[in-house]
């Protein structure tokens, strides 16, 4: 449930500057469709093979209310986009879970891992956002009459790159952690590159960011200066990431630093 929080909140801060606030229930959707793919990603196998885990009971109920809420929210205004984009999510998360080439899930490629968790964040917090205020935009305008300028466009792409090499960079400090839990055979980014690398990678990630959101906004609002105050905590919370550190560290504090960066919105925008 934290997972799908964090989402939540990253979303609505990355679209904040972009499509305004989310509508439709978009924050809703979001929740079910993070909860139940992480739910299918952890215990799918376990389900599968009739095994038993923690709560699980609860949990195969939660994930099925989930499951039939999206469909409550998001069948009505079912379009192609939407069909597509729900389509594409689907196939990555399917190809993350169960093995697709030579006995082997996305998750147990190199640095592939990294990349899926990234594009679908990203198709789940720019993508399916902008979707839906398109589908806002024909119900005002008309299914012909919609105004969209070659600058949204441009902060869209740039949002979806940012969002994109973020969240490739807040995944680091738990690829860190699970190196004294994970195989040596696995290939996860410290294991290719060392530790040291991996968090150097991670802070240059966050100044790319950083410069995007510059490039974003050129006349610095509270959300702007947030953004920019959060991404270099991030660095800094990537750069003091290591093996030693506690599961907690990533756990909680680094997956909070997005809830964190919502409430100071709310706070002071």
């Amino acid at each position: 449930m934290h997972v799908a929080v964090a989402l939540v909140c990253l979303a609505v801060l990355m679209n904040s500057n972009v499509t305004g606030n989310l509508d439709y229930g978009v924050p809703l959707i979001l929740f079910c469709l993070t909860l139940v793919g992480y739910n299918v990603t952890k215990y799918a196998h376990l389900w599968l093979a009739r095994k038993t885990f923690p709560f699980k009971i609860l949990t195969t109920i939660v994930t099925i209310v989930c499951c039939l809420l999206s469909a409550i929210l998001i069948i009505p205004v079912l379009n192609t986009e939407l069909i597509v984009l729900l389509g594409l999510i689907a196939l990555i998360g399917f190809s993350y879970t169960f093995p697709i080439c030579k006995g082997k899930s996305l998750r147990h490629f190199p640095v592939v891992k990294l990349i899926s968790v990234s594009v679908i964040w990203v198709l789940l917090i720019v993508v399916l956002p902008w979707i839906f205020e398109l589908l806002v935009a024909q119900h005002i305008s008309g299914w012909h009459v919609i105004v969209e300028s070659r600058n949204a466009y441009a902060i869209l792409i740039l949002r979806g790159v940012q969002v994109l090499i973020y969240v490739f960079a807040l995944c680091i400090p738990f690829e860190i952690r699970d190196l004294k839990y994970d195989e040596e055979d696995l290939q996860t980014l410290p294991q290719l590159i060392g530790v040291g690398k991996s968090k150097l990678l991670g802070v240059f990630l966050c100044v790319i960011t950083l410069i995007i959101e510059i490039l974003l906004f050129q006349y610095f609002e509270i959300g702007s200066i947030l953004n920019m105050v959060f991404f270099l905590l991030t660095a800094v919370m990537i750069w003091f990431s290591s093996r030693e550190r506690s599961d907690y560290y990533a756990s909680f504090w680094v997956e909070g630093i997005p809830i964190l960066w919502f409430i100071n919105l709310l706070l002071f925008a």
